[in-house]
């Protein structure tokens, strides 16, 4: 985004406030920095410029800078979190597995038992 400042009769610079759009939602974990493209270091620099607010729905993000360039949000991902839905629905699946294969264990060594035979379960190791 590009900030330019109408003729002021003030004398000093007011610190000029950018919302920036978020192209994706943010997720917990991601980080953001305000920065204004430095010319002359050919990078992107954060002198001068702050984090004002992130929006509550993650979509904007509001910086604060002393002066007037191109400025955007760089988005940091690295520390995102997990999707908890996806851990909680694996998690939920395995139990459901341990449990339903433990009972059905269970039940056929009675049904064994009851008809007097017996079956050994050997573990083979591998040579």
């Amino acid at each position: 985004m590009q900030s330019c400042l109408k003729h002021t009769s003030l004398g000093f610079l007011i610190n000029e406030l950018q919302h920036l759009k978020h192209k994706n939602r943010l997720y917990l974990g991601d980080r953001v920095d305000c920065v204004f493209w430095d010319f002359t270091r050919n990078k992107w620099s954060s002198e001068g410029c702050r984090l004002i607010e992130m929006d509550s729905d993650r979509e904007t993000t509001v910086c604060e800078c002393n002066h007037l360039t191109n400025f955007a949000a760089l988005m940091d991902t690295s520390g995102r979190e997990t999707d908890d839905y996806m851990k909680n629905v694996v998690t939920q699946l395995l139990d459901i597995i341990t449990k339903t294969s433990k009972q059905y264990m269970d039940f056929y060594r009675s049904r064994s038992d009851s008809n007097g035979s017996e079956y050994y379960f050997h573990r083979i190791p591998n040579p």
